[in-house]
């Protein structure tokens, strides 16, 4: 992601619309009802993954398919999720199940990220 204030931010954004969707779940629960505020939570979410994905990109830093894999969890939503929604007026279980699995694949980009850097700590730990 590079150490650049804009991924920052990026980062930030998405870890806040992750956060509200926490908040706002259990708001859901305590009112017995979906949270009035509760769309503001993927679309925060949608706009910092998005941008951390640029930010991605941006810092050159990710090899392969991994530094590809934040701009296309953050591209999703926009592209199928939003649309959907816009047209038909409900969200679709289906996208948001797909979701999901888009940020799967995040998450093994992630991982691959970590595992070299990982190995050289443990090989200097040992040497």
């Amino acid at each position: 992601m590079g150490r650049g204030l804009f991924g920052k931010i990026a980062f930030g954004l998405g870890a806040l619309g992750h956060l509200l969707f926490v908040l706002l779940e259990v708001h859901s629960l305590i009112i017995g009802e979906l949270s009035p505020a509760f769309p503001l939570a993927p679309l925060v979410s949608a706009v910092g993954i998005l941008l951390t994905g640029i930010a991605v990109l941006t810092a050159k830093q990710w090899p392969g398919w991994t530094r590809w894999a934040p701009l296309a969890t953050g591209l999703y939503p926009w592209m199928f999720m939003f649309p959907f929604l816009f047209i038909s007026g409900e969200p679709s279980n289906y996208a948001i199940g797909l979701w999901g699995l888009v940020r799967l694949v995040l998450g093994l980009a992630i991982r691959a990220q970590a595992e070299p850097e990982s190995r050289v700590v443990a090989e200097a730990t040992v040497g």
